[in-house]
């Protein structure tokens, strides 16, 4: 198998970074660009952009333990603007909802007497569900 020349290897490697948005380092002492470091790169660009909206610690730390939310952005509160494209985790209003991707609620099955009361981590990690949805704006 032939190998790319140097100059196409660093024509290539710029028009990937210039795509995701980073810079094009040197492998090692090598002149050849640093292929492992634009994947690794691309993988942040194109990975999912969850968004919590929580303003419960003990929900935040629960979802935080999930892999997938470990880079999580944190908010409290959270406008239509801001939701859109993005992949929400907690639970908002439906008009926010509809801007996102879609909406991983936490839902927690509550006895009447349990609810109206900041919940602590052991029984959000013992009873908490994700659940997503993908909601969407209905013209009447």
């Amino acid at each position: 198998m032939r190998k790319a020349s140097r100059a196409r290897a660093w024509k290539c490697a710029d028009e990937a970074a210039n795509l995701i948005g980073c810079t094009n380092k040197f492998e090692g002492n090598s002149n050849y660009p640093d292929f492992k470091h634009l994947m690794r790169e691309a993988r942040k660009a194109f990975a999912p952009h969850y968004v919590i909206v929580s303003r419960h610690e003990a929900t935040v730390k629960w979802l935080k333990e999930h892999d997938e939310f470990a880079d999580a952005e944190i908010v409290s509160h959270i406008t239509p603007e801001q939701a859109h494209s993005k992949i929400i985790v907690g639970n908002v209003p439906l008009n926010i909802a509809a801007e996102a991707d879609y909406v991983v609620s936490v839902e927690i099955e509550l006895a009447p007497e349990e609810r109206g009361k900041e919940l602590d981590y052991e029984l959000i990690a013992k009873r908490a569900k994700l659940v997503p949805y993908v909601v969407k704006r209905k013209e009447l």
